[in-house]
């Protein structure tokens, strides 16, 4: 209850100090000379205090929790304020032997939150679970070097919060366009709950953490690369403006509640083998319907309660047989394509059907596409994952390049015993 008279006279290397609401009076000059002093901070009532208690402390000032009694501009000749949010007065925490794990905040932790290298002078090393869920006033968080150690949903539901910083010297957890990963860049720890928009998560990353992006309410689209195996419990709960998922990848396993109470989610793709799903993954997702591509294997008609169906992706697939790299040169009069890639039927007899040069069309979507021609006749590049066909003297259609059914669409200056007569060109 007291601290007797002089008991830290001279300790010039002591810069913090935090007192606690037990400590009712002082003794004189119990913290003279200590020179390092900045910061003394109160957890009760204001005590009573000695002559030159503070004495030779030009930097210290006293801090004090609003609503506690007896406090004013200044304490035993040091001036006295409101503790500031964030400082280490307003964490909780708890001792293991030398180190410090940081449990909470009182009050809920709000603005630019500093997660502290020290507590009382003992490294913080670790963030408990749950330590800072739903602080909904966090904006921002930054993680120190000490940090080894943060628990799954620590930061989860905090719906403010717009980015991670973490010191480019932490040995466990580094930020990636402010999200929180861990060093390697394996596991997505935390996505700040109040950024916006769609999300692609960066290829390497094996593993989501339990509720990593709990309550992004203005998450629209997710994009889950193929070396993610494990999305976690409750990892996408309550993404109420969720939209659309796509995962990639063979099969990975999907823990309890992963996507509940996205409310708004109406398509989940899978390009892989059905995955591996635990219970309640889309509880509550009643507008929900999963795809997935026609050939993969351990689909039905229902996945984790949702229905299935087959997914057609209009974007580009590379496949082998419509890749087209070089186009040969042809003749006015040819009894044959030279050098030909393929042809389906040869042109004979010899003939005058090429009026016109052959030109090549590319386009990116063949259901609805816009063809383009492509101006060199050497075909690279990113050209090489795109549809193809030829615009004279025959042009042939296919409305879906996975089973293609080659139709003719135009019969240009091609002679009458040529019009049934159909080419295309194959990669050899």
């Amino acid at each position: 209850t007291s601290i007797s008279a002089s008991a830290f006279v001279g300790c010039a290397g002591l810069t913090s100090l935090t007192i606690p609401s037990s400590v009712t009076s002082i003794g004189a000059s119990a913290f003279s000379g200590c020179s390092g002093l900045t910061s003394v901070y109160f957890l009760g009532n204001q005590p009573t205090v000695g002559t030159n208690a503070f004495a030779g402390n030009a930097t210290a000032t006293v801090y004090y929790i609003p609503g506690k009694t007896g406090w004013g501009t200044s304490f035993a000749g040091r001036p006295a304020a409101v503790t500031p949010t964030n400082t280490p007065l307003t964490f909780t925490f708890t001792t293991t032997g030398t180190t410090i794990t940081i449990t909470g905040s009182n009050p809920k932790a709000s603005g630019a939150l500093v997660i502290p290298a020290k507590i009382n002078n003992l490294p913080v090393t670790s963030i408990a679970a749950y330590a800072f869920y739903e602080s909904s006033g966090l904006k921002t968080v930054t993680i120190p070097k000490s940090v080894t150690s943060i628990s799954e949903t620590a930061f989860g539901g905090c719906t403010a919060n717009t980015g991670f910083t973490v010191d480019a010297l932490n040995t466990a957890y580094t930020s990636v366009n402010e999200v929180l990963f861990n060093k390697a860049q394996t596991k997505l720890v935390a996505f700040p709950a109040g950024k916006t928009g769609s999300y692609t998560i960066p290829a390497g990353v094996a593993s989501i953490d339990a509720g990593a992006f709990a309550n992004c309410l203005g998450l629209t689209n997710v994009t889950v690369p193929t070396t993610v195996t494990s999305i976690g419990e409750l990892a996408f709960l309550g993404c109420a403006g969720l939209t659309t998922v796509t995962i990639h990848g063979s099969q990975p396993t999907i823990k309890i509640g992963a996507f509940a109470g996205c409310t708004a989610l109406t398509s989940i793709y899978f390009s892989g083998n059905q995955p591996i799903v635990e219970s309640n993954v889309f509880l509550g997702d009643r507008n929900a319907t999963v795809y997935y591509v026609q050939g993969k294997t351990g689909w039905g008609t229902s996945l984790a309660g949702r229905p299935t169906a087959l997914w057609k992706p209009s974007a580009p697939v590379s496949r082998p047989d419509t890749v087209v790299r070089t186009i040969p040169m042809l003749q006015e009069t040819p009894s044959a394509i030279k050098n030909p890639l393929e042809t389906v039927v040869p042109l004979t007899p010899p003939t005058t059907v090429m009026k016109n040069l052959i030109v090549l069309q590319t386009a990116t979507n063949s259901p609805n596409s816009v063809w383009i021609p492509v101006v060199s006749n050497s075909v690279g590049g990113e050209q090489s994952q795109q549809f193809y066909r030829f615009r004279a003297p025959i042009l042939e259609a296919a409305p879906d390049l996975a089973n293609p059914v080659w139709t003719p669409v135009a019969t240009n200056n091609v002679t009458t015993n040529q019009l049934q007569r159909f080419y295309r060109l194959l990669l050899q």
